[in-house]
């Protein structure tokens, strides 16, 4: 990380370095645990925020870090601002790259923490509407639906995941594409069978 934090002060330009220290400054923070790695971060991430605005990588990220400390030991009014900076910096990551579904699927989990589920739901259809293929938001939209009562929706939902996992299970995947289809359907297919027999 010392190599990173000279980087960028020989060449504070350079987006690339701010957000190598926030990735390294959350490593850290996975290894001990202390909250005020991602505080650093946070001030990295946003200085590479500031230098390249266009690139959604970095509110994706931010979002992210925001994510990790509302799991913190926070009081509620923390907990409240931190939810509403992460949904801020994946707005901020749509507008810059409206085709990633994982920005998407992010602010819907946000929103769900949130309470607001209508909003998720809305959010998770526009993941789908992007990425037919991205299988984690079609089974949260699929559970959300079964919770609200719809059926059908949620049926439709589980039989679309299953036909693109039946077209994609002998491929070989990358790691991106193992992320956008790999997800458990047994609590939802045991959720579906249980809703059909009463």
């Amino acid at each position: 990380m010392d190599w990173f934090r000279r980087a960028s002060l020989i060449d504070p330009g350079t987006t690339g370095y701010h957000d190598a220290i926030a990735r390294t400054l959350v490593q850290l923070f996975h290894q001990s645990g202390d909250p005020q790695w991602l505080v650093k971060a946070v001030e990295e991430e946003g200085q590479a925020i500031e230098l390249n605005p266009l690139d959604g990588r970095f509110p994706y990220r931010l979002g992210t870090i925001y994510s990790l400390l509302v799991e913190q030991n926070v009081s509620v009014d923390q907990r409240d601002l931190l939810l509403n900076q992460a949904a801020q910096a994946y707005e901020q990551a749509l507008h810059a790259d409206p085709y990633s579904p994982l920005s998407y699927m992010a602010l819907a989990n946000i929103r769900l923490r949130q309470g607001r589920v209508e909003e998720a739901k809305l959010w998770l259809q526009r993941a789908v509407g992007t990425e037919p293929n991205f299988l984690p938001a079609r089974a949260l939209l699929a559970e959300l639906s079964l919770k609200d009562g719809e059926h059908e929706a949620a049926q439709s939902e589980f039989d679309a995941i299953a036909a693109v996992k039946r077209k994609y299970d002998r491929e070989v995947l990358s790691d991106i594409e193992r992320q956008f289809i790999n997800v458990d359907l047994s609590r939802l297919e045991r959720a579906l069978t249980l809703e059909s027999k009463q």
